[in-house]
């Protein structure tokens, strides 16, 4: 019993890893913005962690490992919901102050490459908001 209780604890943050891999994959309402660091979660088959699956899982473990992921997804959701939101304001913040460092040369640059990529210009614009508006700090 005193090994039992290890690994059970060693699945529980397995599978919240796990889970908060697939709430980041899923997460489709409001996506980052380019160059936000994302996490990348395990590919799933049929719901099921390809990882996972590779330890030849029978049918009744990929179900119950379905379920988990069901009760589990909408609190992942909801908690992605009100984190990502945050996350892009202090990016939006941390890149209009980058964007202080350039030069007019290298601000116009910018919008090219972005042009090129075929990336929001109204969002470039607005990352060099503080620069045209002489607030850089």
């Amino acid at each position: 019993m005193t090994l039992l209780r290890p690994v059970l604890i060693l699945v529980a943050v397995f599978a919240s890893g796990v889970l908060a891999g697939i709430a980041l994959e899923r997460w489709q309402f409001h996506p980052p913005m380019e160059g936000l660091v994302t996490v990348k979660s395990p590919p799933l088959v049929n719901g099921v962690p390809l990882m996972l699956k590779r330890f030849g899982l029978s049918p009744e473990q990929e179900a119950r490992m379905r379920a988990v992921k069901d009760r589990w997804q909408p609190r992942a959701d909801s908690l992605m919901q009100g984190l990502f939101p945050g996350l892009r304001q202090i990016q939006s913040g941390m890149f209009q102050e980058m964007m202080c460092v350039l030069t007019p040369a290298q601000d116009s640059a910018y919008l090219a490459w972005r042009r090129q990529m075929r990336f929001n210009i109204a969002e470039g614009e607005a990352q060099l908001s503080l620069v045209r508006e002489g607030r850089c700090p």
